[in-house]
């Protein structure tokens, strides 16, 4: 199986958030997996849909104590 891999500038359009907020979710690990090769974060596609698979409620009552996206 052959995986595309994201930039940050694609992962942030993706998700709709900043550039200083995908930092921080690889900072403090909240975020999707990750790959670094020299100075360059990659993303693959299927973490990311893993990531958001894991990030899916189906009511606010539902989102493990996160609070509201």
């Amino acid at each position: 199986m052959e995986n595309n891999y994201l930039t940050t500038k694609q992962m942030c359009n993706r998700l709709c958030i900043s550039k200083s907020t995908l930092a921080r979710m690889r900072y403090d690990g909240s975020g999707p997996a990750y790959a670094k090769i020299g100075r360059s974060i990659l993303y693959p596609e299927d973490a990311l849909v893993d990531w958001l698979r894991g990030r899916t409620f189906r009511s606010t009552s539902d989102d493990g104590g996160r609070g509201h996206a």
